[in-house]
């Protein structure tokens, strides 16, 4: 069960400040505000593909997408085809979740809202080293 504690803003709209999570042993897990909406948006996301969405390995490198703030990351390939991304090492060994895939890859971008990764010229990013390029440039490590 998940529990999100809202406070109210001046203005009167409501804001989650933080929630947690409990477990039937009685174990409970503080989240903040941005873990509140990632734990909302998988649950979202694994609704309505049916499926419970893939854990994502915190010993990699951790992306950051600039317009939305998620932490997820697919690889799309020709045709409709797309895996996600669950764990991304700086060697450029990636791991992968449920592969629906066995294309060629077209590009790299937020599972969440659909964010490309590019380059600097605006083409987009295919390639594991490039994406590690992207991610050290981009987004802060801890």
């Amino acid at each position: 069960m998940m529990i999100f504690r809202k406070r109210i803003e001046e203005d009167g709209s409501k804001q989650i400040s933080e929630g947690y999570l409990t477990f039937d042993s009685g174990k409970k897990i503080l989240l903040t505000k941005d873990e509140c909406k990632e734990v909302e948006a998988r649950l979202i996301m694994a609704r309505a593909e049916g499926k419970i969405v893939a854990e994502v390995d915190q010993h990699g490198l951790k992306i950051t997408c600039p317009d939305c703030g998620s932490n997820r990351l697919e690889c799309c390939e020709d045709g409709p085809y797309v895996s996600e991304v669950v764990n991304i090492d700086e060697e450029g060994d990636f791991d992968y979740g449920e592969i629906n895939a066995s294309g060629m890859v077209d590009r790299y971008q937020c599972l969440n809202c659909g964010y490309v990764l590019s380059h600097e010229d605006g083409s987009s990013i295919d390639d594991n080293d490039e994406v590690i390029e992207w991610i050290k440039k981009n987004c802060k490590q801890k």
